[in-house]
């Protein structure tokens, strides 16, 4: 039963249909016009399934057929003895277009072509086989899934939209938080707070990244709150959390990065050294971090020379009731270093620490302290000229107990180069260029304190702008510190 359409409506269409099937319309083989009705689909038609089911009938019927043509030629002797005949296994299309190729045939012609021919019905002769539908179908359905995956993790990237690239956050500031200690000895804090403490000045020696000091960040030892609160009143962008562990000579630490603003983990890692490794720890996990945060890599002095287990054990201890002003057992531990290590820097710097504070805290002459802690600094500036607290020690004994202002500034422009962020240097040099009536410079110097340290010294933005006679930008700073505190 045939259905008839308008000829009014769809004569283009059909021309364009008979255009394409080379229909000729006076003697129509697919479509034939109906007189006053349109034009109806002459061609026999043959299901899907019927036609597969031919393919696969004329495919053996061929096979077999080229099968037994072979067994025929080699009993009659038509190969040589040893030699076999190819069996043909090909499908229908590449039998019929092989014509006269030779296949088997000493002569090059056969009429296998000419037979097979013969045997199949045009019907039978669909344009892929059925495997190669499955494969062409299984193809797309591959494809398909890969657009989707594709399309959903493009999607997801930061930044929004579909196919854009994903891109880090970048890290302009960070804080990093009082390492949590581990080892289930309370008597081992000094060692976690050192140990953030050394992670902080190994950091702050990037230009490009803005640390927080030490005396801000311990406000948090053990306090949990939410990072992004810590890092809104730290005025960070980035926080590093983590733990370290000691037992015997082993030491581990777990660190992760995390983007403050979306609350986002960015990287983790752990670190497994022997004591006697402690400094290669440091700087791997500085430079691991810094790599994070879109630096190349964490700057560096000149290497660090060997570092004796218990004398770092014996300087973390004397920072650690240094930060706590016991100037007096700080002075014990940082001498007890030296005397493990003669040659350890840092704990030459430390005593200079401890008689200039002493002095300016009224518990010594100052006699007594430039005689101690002059040599102390000089000492820790021999032993290791890149070490930016050496530097800061010597430039306190030259404003506080030399009172020699341009060699001051001239010690304390070196710390600054070598650790730009070491908010301590930034408060002394604020005393010293108001001391030289350079206010501009010193309100600079303190805001840059402030800013590295917020909470080591809350109300010293406000002294310095009262001792500059700023009074009402005095009394807002005095203000919002106390709302802040509040």
């Amino acid at each position: 039963m045939s259905s008839s359409i308008p000829s009014t409506a769809l004569t283009p269409p059909s021309e364009k249909i008979r255009q394409v099937l080379g229909d000729d319309p006076e003697q129509p083989r697919f479509v034939q016009t109906v007189t006053g009705k349109g034009y109806r689909f002459i061609a026999p038609a043959t299901s899907i399934e019927d036609r597969i089911n031919d393919r696969v009938i004329n495919d053996r019927v061929i096979n077999d057929r080229i099968i037994n043509d072979r067994i025929e030629d080699r009993g009659n002797g038509s190969k040589g003895s040893g030699e076999h005949a190819p069996v043909l296994t090909t499908s229908l299309p590449a039998a019929i277009q092989a014509g006269n190729t030779e296949i088997g045939s000493p002569s090059g012609t056969s009429d296998i072509g000419e037979r097979a021919a013969q045997s199949v019905s045009p019907a039978a002769i669909p344009v892929l086989s059925r495997s190669r539908w499955l494969a062409v179908a299984l193809a797309l359905v591959v494809l398909a899934g890969a657009i989707v995956v594709f399309v959903r993790m493009n999607s997801s990237s930061i930044g929004g939209g579909p196919l854009t690239r994903s891109v880090k956050p970048q890290i302009h500031s960070l804080a990093v938080l009082p390492l949590e200690n581990l080892s289930g000895d309370p008597a081992q804090e000094y060692f976690a707070d050192g140990m953030t403490d050394e992670v902080i000045t190994m950091l702050a020696k990037n230009t490009g990244l803005r640390v927080v000091s030490r005396t801000s960040v311990m406000q948090y030892k053990k306090v949990h709150r939410p990072l992004a609160d810590v890092a809104r009143e730290l005025g960070v962008d980035g926080i590093l959390e983590g733990s370290v562990g000691r037992s015997g000579n082993r030491v581990h630490i777990n660190a992760q990065l995390i983007y403050s603003p979306k609350d986002m983990h960015l990287w983790a890692e752990s670190y497994d050294r022997d004591l006697n490794d402690l400094t290669s720890l440091q700087s791997d996990l500085a430079q691991d971090i810094a790599r994070q945060v879109g630096l190349t890599t964490a700057a560096v002095g000149r290497p660090e020379r060997h570092i004796n287990p218990e004398a770092h054990d014996a300087y973390l201890l004397g920072r650690h009731y240094w930060f706590v002003s016991q100037y007096k057992k700080s002075r014990e531990y940082f001498e007890k270093a030296i005397e493990l290590q003669p040659d350890y820097a840092a704990a030459w710097s430390g005593v200079a620490d401890y008689y200039t504070a002493s002095a300016v805290e009224g518990q010594i002459t100052q006699e007594v302290a430039i005689a101690q802690a002059e040599p102390a600094a000089r000492k820790a500036i021999e032993l290791d000229d890149s070490l930016a607290e050496a530097h800061h020690a010597m430039a306190a004994v030259y404003y506080f107990l030399r009172w020699d202002w341009n060699a001051a500034e001239k010690e304390s422009a070196r710390a600054i180069e070598l650790n730009p962020h070491y908010s301590e240097i930034h408060h002394l040099r604020s005393y010293l260029f108001d001391t030289l009536n350079r206010t501009d410079e010193s309100l600079q110097e303190e805001r840059k304190a402030m800013e590295l340290d917020p909470f080591a010294r809350p109300f010293a933005l406000a002294l310095a702008l009262l001792y500059a006679h700023q009074f009402d930008a005095a009394l807002q700073e005095a203000l919002a510190r106390s709302e802040g505190a509040t």
